[in-house]
């Protein structure tokens, strides 16, 4: 059968709800990746920062990780 988006069962378990080491540093790549498709203009507007913030929440990411994060895309 073909994949419907949201039929996956254990994707919070494999991913959101995993400490392991390589799954909390594809989070932080995701959110590196997303500062830099976000600034891709020269610009990183207060909109696709709350944007990326919110990500990074659902992803389970401290405000700290983020900062981090965003200090090495500057």
């Amino acid at each position: 059968s073909a994949y419907k988006p949201g039929s996956a069962k254990n994707v919070d378990d494999r991913f959101l709800n995993s400490d392991a080491p390589f799954i909390r540093e594809s989070r932080l790549s995701i959110v590196y990746d997303a500062f830099q498709a976000a600034a891709a203009d020269g610009e990183l507007a207060p909109k696709e920062l709350e944007a990326i913030q919110a990500l990074a929440k659902k992803l389970g990411l401290t405000d700290e990780e983020v900062q981090q994060v965003h200090a090495l895309y500057n």
